[in-house]
């Protein structure tokens, strides 16, 4: 019984050494010469890809003047560009048979786009576009600041909300006390210049990282990649 369990424990590890080792063998990772990190990790058990795009910026960055910048632009970052109107990006990738979402965090932003994985190229084109030729409008900032304040204020009359608040206040006296989503006196007070001046100062290639999975091939990806956010300055 013991050599049975012995043997059995052998192969498990070892079979699940091989799976691990030929999984990190998909995983391609490059460092574009202008400093965007892209991360390739091929997985073609289903017609599907994914398109991470992560912002090494977060409430923790923020200083004062900043409180809750971080969690407004994700909020316009699909909100229309030069080329795609209000709406239209969102429309885009329904029409592509996928959907897209973002979530802001103390150490990073991300955006991430799921589609068949046929159309990934044309998600991370769509990506580039949010990322380089966003408008920031004034009457969609002040429709999502009044969207924003709306979830402050309903994170106030949540218990479990305000009593992760409290904690992370006493637990820190850096900038990881301070609430993601930031204050109702910083909210109120920026205008486009805020948002654009904090993605000129953080949404740079040093601090971008481009995480594509799913059935792609790599060489492809890293390609269409390199066309697009490898271009930026």
């Amino acid at each position: 019984m013991f050599l049975k369990r012995v043997m059995l424990f052998l192969f498990l590890f070892i079979n699940g050494s091989l799976i691990m080792a030929a999984n990190q063998e998909k995983v391609i990772k490059q460092v574009f010469d202008n400093g965007i990190t892209v991360i390739v990790k091929e997985n073609n058990s289903a017609p599907v890809a994914a398109c991470n795009f992560w912002v090494r910026t977060g409430a923790a960055y923020e200083n004062d003047n900043e409180k809750g910048l971080s969690h407004f632009i994700e909020h316009m970052m699909f909100k229309g560009t030069k080329k795609r109107g209000l709406g239209q990006i969102d429309k885009e990738i329904k029409e592509l048979g996928g959907y897209n979402n973002a979530f802001t965090s103390y150490d990073a932003t991300n955006y991430v786009i799921v589609v068949p994985s046929e159309n990934i190229e044309k998600a991370i084109e769509i990506q580039f576009d949010a990322l380089t030729e966003s408008v920031f409008d004034e009457q969609e900032i002040d429709k999502e600041r009044e969207v924003i304040l709306d979830e402050l204020k309903r994170g106030q009359d949540n218990p479990g909300v305000f009593i992760m608040q409290k904690l992370m206040s006493q637990c820190f006296l850096n900038y990881y006390k301070d609430p993601i989503i930031g204050y109702e006196e910083n909210l109120k007070s920026y205008t486009r210049n805020s948002l654009i001046e904090f993605v000129n100062k953080y949404y740079i290639p040093d601090n971008i990282v481009i995480v594509v999975s799913g059935d792609v091939n790599s060489d492809k990806i890293i390609n269409c990649i390199k066309n697009t956010f490898g271009t930026i300055e």
